[in-house]
């Protein structure tokens, strides 16, 4: 895929910028639990290997710590259950899509094919993961399971993949790339999600990696890239609004990295510093772009939500998951091993 390929090759920063007094890897915070409880998912050193981890107020919880390999990939919570959906890997090399009820996993059927989860909703006593299945010719099908049953969005000759899933009423909205094009489904038929019709689409990349649902607006969230640049980009229904002023900037490609409030857009990702090109933990409120670090380290913001005024991030900083609560960190982990963060949510006290 195109994006993924630029991803790596093009470096410097954003527009509409103000720092929200960017932090280094020993800044903390007194207390980020004060008036809300955190749940942040993502992978964390489990006994026995890298493991799916949802940490609360600060403790992992580990969801899978019986197998060498698994992360969740994001968070939803309905009443007082928490769901997680994510993949395991019994062997190495076999990615299964799951989910998580509670702690208690479930792993869904793809017909013995490598299989991995993205996004979950759950609307009444119906479980929604969106995903992305591997085919033996080397190509991945955008797919998602209802209570367990599997359904393809796309056919078994295209690249895709299912990131994000919302359900309004009885329609299903999901969002994912097709080849080189943003795109959302409803209820199974796809829509291209362009984020600039004056753009020849042989020229760019783009996805769509977020959804939120307010009412009967649609907002989606991704990322574009071209030859020479990477930005982030938003849509309401079907709008596109872009971020960047023909340099780079990213959106994480999690779920979980944009989060509305009312008329409030929020979106997490990551700049590079034009000197260091160290990655800088970044998120957007309205497209004005506010820094939490200060480029001397490497570091990214993967999710992002909010509690009135207050704004959570998790996602990385030198290595280790971290919390930020308005732009001071709070380390989740802090040992050399790998760990990621993909999702996050609140529940105010």
């Amino acid at each position: 895929m195109l994006f993924l390929t630029l991803l790596s090759t093009v470096f410097s920063s954003c527009t509409k910028k103000t720092n929200v007094n960017p932090t280094k890897a020993g800044d903390t915070v007194v207390n980020p639990y004060a008036t809300a409880h955190v749940y942040v998912v993502g992978s964390g050193p489990a006994p026995t290997g890298l493991g799916a981890t949802c940490w609360v107020d600060g403790i992992p919880q580990y969801l899978s710590d019986n197998t060498p390999q698994s992360i969740a990939n994001a968070i939803v919570i309905q009443g007082s259950d928490v769901y997680e959906a994510g993949w395991t890997n019994a062997l190495y090399g076999a990615d299964i899509a799951a989910y998580w009820k509670n702690g208690v996993e479930t792993q869904l059927s793809a017909g013995g094919r490598v299989s991995q989860a993205n996004g979950i909703a759950v609307s009444g006593n119906d479980i929604y993961v969106a995903g992305v299945v591997y085919n033996t010719n080397g190509l991945h099908q955008a797919v998602y399971w209802k209570n367990g049953v599997m359904t393809a969005l796309t056919d078994s000759n295209t690249v895709a993949k299912a990131f994000a899933i919302a359900v309004s009423g009885q329609d299903v909205y999901i969002a994912g790339y097709i080849d080189n094009s943003a795109v959302y489904w409803k209820n199974g038929v796809s829509y291209t999600l362009s984020p600039d019709p004056s753009m020849d689409p042989a020229l760019y990349s783009a996805i769509a990696n977020s959804i939120t649902i307010i009412g009967s607006d649609l907002y989606f969230a991704g990322s574009i890239a071209t030859y020479s640049t990477i930005g982030v980009v938003s849509w309401k229904n079907g709008v596109a609004t872009q971020y960047h002023d023909g340099t780079i900037c990213s959106i994480s490609q999690t779920a979980g990295a944009m989060f509305t409030n009312g008329q409030d857009v929020y979106l997490a990702g990551y700049t590079k510093d034009p000197k260091t090109l160290k990655a800088i933990a970044t998120y957007w409120k309205n497209g004005v772009e506010k820094k939490m670090t200060d480029g001397t380290t490497n570091a990214e913001a993967d999710a992002i939500t909010a509690n009135g005024s207050d704004v959570y991030i998790s996602g990385l900083l030198n290595g280790n998951a971290t919390l930020w609560k308005n732009g001071s960190p709070v380390q989740l982990n802090n040992t050399s091993s790998p760990t990621a963060t993909t999702g996050i949510i609140v529940v105010p006290k």
